[in-house]
């Protein structure tokens, strides 16, 4: 039976996910205890003990994952948190060898940021599902009629939902940029219809569309009419799209995770321009290095000004704001625990992966490349934990692109060797 405590904290903390029975072994270390963890999610009098979940003890998971990561790039850091407090945490090699004197190498670190690619994606999701809720936009509304009027949509970008947009179910291209996109969604046609096809540009449209649906941009202004020149209409539309989806992102998603200066670019030519409190965070941006590495090699800022890539890419963040921000999206202060799990149902800036003994791991990677490349990963694990990588990887011995590890296969497979005997 469940003690007078445990029944206490059910009842009153709405809080809560799943039951999962956490077993610590004395073979690994932990201390020897059978305890009872109450998560988000689970409401009601009923205990469905279908969804019992054995939880790996941390410190195998960790070691283990640990030891994959080791060798694989230039240097990583990952961290594993439970219930929001460290609980994991491990880093190696240079997060900056010598890119610009010899005292500018560090070390890699759970502060140090990098930029976190694909990963923009998941929140952007958590951006869009409660703008969407708090304007009344059902998901089956169509994305056209909150994209710059002046554009000619071709068939397919006009049938397109933002169920289908944030579900990768709207068959556009990869393109990224405002010119590309809009070329791109202009010629497109009404095609055979494939179940799912992964595309940048569903999530690069989220910097074009937040601004209009929030109502900071009319979707029917010519900018360039008070010119008498039509051409400025698309520069304007893309300064002003980048200005606004950063200053939303920060004052309803990254202001109220408690996380600050979280930022589109690493450019280093940003040192000339920021405020001065904000240059170390700058230096401490972790470079890409291609390999063999050596005490003088120069790191690559391959990422530069992704402002016109926000919404799919750009975000630079490090494994402590990752996790930091995780925890915040499952607690429900930016979005809701119904529209996280619809996320994680649909798809919606999220994958799932499921673990040998019937839990699921929803997460989003990312990878970045230049002449060098980097790699990222942020996971919320069975429970109340979370996972987050972030790696400058390597480029092979003979230049012939990159060797991205598989950061997916990594966690998984240390998650199902931690929850063996």
């Amino acid at each position: 039976m469940l003690s007078k405590t445990i029944k206490a904290r059910i009842a009153r903390d709405i809080d809560v996910d799943a039951l999962q029975l956490y077993r610590a072994k004395p073979s690994y270390g932990d201390r020897v205890s059978t305890e009872i963890r109450v998560d988000p999610g689970l409401l009601g009098d009923q205990i469905d003990r279908s969804r019992f979940r054995i939880l790996p003890p941390i410190d195998r998971l960790g070691k283990l994952l640990e030891g994959k990561l080791r060798n694989d790039g230039v240097g990583f850091a990952m961290q594993i948190n439970d219930n929001g407090a460290h609980a994991y945490s491990a880093a190696q090699g240079w997060a900056r060898n010598a890119a610009i004197a010899a005292n500018d190498k560090r070390a890699w670190d759970s502060n140090t940021r990098q930029h976190i690619a694909s990963i923009s994606k998941f929140f952007s999701a958590a951006m869009i599902l409660p703008l969407l809720a708090r304007k009344g936009i059902p998901l089956t509304a169509r994305i056209a009629d909150y994209l710059p009027a002046h554009w000619k949509l071709g068939q397919l970008a006009t049938w397109a939902t933002f169920h289908s947009v944030l579900g990768h179910n709207a068959f556009f291209e990869s393109n990224i940029t405002y010119d590309e996109i809009k070329r791109h969604l202009e010629i497109t046609a009404m095609g055979i219809a494939i179940p799912w096809h992964y595309s940048n540009t569903n999530y690069a449209l989220a910097r074009l569309l937040i601004p209009v649906i929030n109502g900071t941009l009319d979707r029917n202004v010519n900018y360039g009419a008070a010119f008498n020149m039509p051409q400025l209409n698309d520069v304007f539309w893309d300064v002003l799209t980048r200005k606004h989806f950063n200053q939303y992102a920060q004052d309803n998603l990254w202001s109220k995770m408690g996380i600050r200066h979280a930022r589109l670019s690493s450019l280093l030519g940003l040192r000339r321009l920021a405020p001065f409190n904000q240059l170390q965070e700058i230096a401490n941006n972790a470079l890409s290095y291609p390999l063999p590495l050596t005490a003088s090699s120069i790191g690559e800022d391959i990422t530069e000004d992704m402002t016109g890539s926000a919404g799919t890419v750009g975000w630079h963040l490090s494994v402590n704001e990752l996790l930091q921000a995780a925890h915040h999206i499952r607690r429900g202060t930016v979005i809701s625990r119904t529209q996280l799990r619809l996320m994680q149902k649909e798809g919606y800036g999220s994958f799932a992966m499921a673990t040998d003994n019937g839990g699921t791991i929803n997460y989003h990677d990312g990878a970045w490349s230049g002449a060098a490349g980097h790699v990222s990963m942020l996971a919320l694990l069975p429970g109340r934990r979370e996972l987050a990588i972030l790696s400058n990887n390597k480029r092979d011995n003979k230049g012939q692109g990159l060797q991205l590890p598989s950061l997916r296969d990594h966690v998984l497979s240390a998650y199902n060797e931690a929850l063996r005997p």
